[in-house]
């Protein structure tokens, strides 16, 4: 795959998608890194967003640590209802994944919602609303991995395992006192969008709100060491760099391995994501890995690898077959509120 790209771009896509410098002038610093000019890099990137290779560059934001909830959703829905249903799900304000899987599970959803609304009522009226026959609300219980990085060149260096415990909704996160609420907000919604390509883009991010370059690269700092941003990075269309095949394996491991295997899982460079998340007794898979892979074989190889090293039998494969929502979730719109004030509960909901 390395072929339809040159060194500089290889080496460019992935220094970005894994430490975007967070600095006055990081084009000119991407440059140093990989022997281009400034002007050089930024004219590299837009040819690459030109292509369909690199979709944008912007600020990762963590919903736990900003006041949100969130859960993996997993819906059965009939075929003949199945469009009507991914308009209702596409249309709430926290829905940003929404995926077909060959699965009678059929629709699959990440959901997020503030902490002073019920995430459970959301997913039961978009349940009624999708004429869903059965459903899970799958939340998370530690997070092992969550890296979405793709390699342009063979590089097959794992990833170190971030086991990070999810919070309670009532956990205190650390304040910022340097800057006023809105102006702190306003630009973290700023974050959220494409960073321009113009050599001092943090400048301008500065100027739109009566900054200066160092009080907003201080919020930075205070949004990176908060967990509110832990990340800053370019993000690939990774079908067209030809990964192809996306797993999602759901793993039913003993409670006494489940930390080894995801440790493990989580140090494999074709795994993005490692989640534990809740069981019920009619789905008792407990740990979950995301798998991207060139074919269905290379991403049925990891798989199995793990399977044996691990001696597990009980896992299913969820390959996606139909993307309809790939988003950002704006969490600092006033929608979420909108949408409960606009859609009156179902009574007797149940999975």
């Amino acid at each position: 795959m390395s072929g339809q790209f040159t060194p500089q771009e290889v080496a460019a896509l992935q220094l970005i998608q894994e430490a975007f410098p967070l600095t006055s002038r990081p084009f000119a610093d991407i440059g140093a890194a990989v022997g281009l000019t400034e002007l050089q890099v930024i004219a590299l990137l837009a040819d690459l967003k030109q292509r369909q290779i690199l979709k944008e560059i912007r600020g990762i934001f963590d919903a736990r640590f900003l006041g949100f909830q969130s859960a993996l959703v997993a819906f059965q829905v009939d075929q003949s209802q199945l469009d009507a249903a991914v308009a209702a799900i596409n249309a709430h304000p926290g829905v940003s994944h929404n995926y077909r899987r060959e699965h009678w599970l059929n629709l699959w959803f990440t959901l997020s919602a503030p902490n002073a609304l019920s995430l459970e009522q959301h997913v039961e009226r978009l349940a009624e609303l999708s004429g869903c026959s059965r459903f899970f609300c799958l939340r998370g219980l530690r997070t092992f991995k969550r890296l979405v990085r793709f390699s342009l060149d063979g590089d097959a260096a794992p990833a170190q395992p971030d086991i990070v415990e999810e919070p309670a909704p009532d956990a205190p996160v650390e304040t910022y006192a340097g800057l006023p609420d809105v102006t702190q907000r306003g630009i973290m919604q700023r974050l959220q969008h494409d960073l321009p390509l113009i050599p001092q883009p943090f400048a301008e991010i500065a100027q739109t709100f009566g900054l200066n370059e160092t009080q907003v690269f201080d919020f930075l700092a205070y949004l990176r060491r908060s967990g509110k941003m832990p990340r800053f990075a370019g993000i690939l269309r990774h079908r067209q760099i030809g990964y192809i095949a996306n797993a999602m394996a759901v793993w039913q491991i003993p409670a006494d391995r489940a930390l080894p295997f995801a440790e493990q899982a989580a140090a494999l460079p074709a795994v993005s994501h490692c989640y534990e998340r809740v069981t019920f007794p009619d789905w008792p898979y407990n740990l979950y890995t995301m798998i991207h892979g060139r074919s269905r074989d290379d991403a049925e190889r990891v798989i199995q690898a793990l399977a044996r090293q691990f001696g597990v039998s009980a896992y299913e494969i969820l390959y996606s077959t139909d993307e309809y929502k790939k988003q950002r979730v704006d969490y600092f719109s006033e929608a979420f509120e909108m949408w409960e004030k606009n859609i009156s509960y179902c009574s007797g909901c149940a999975s």
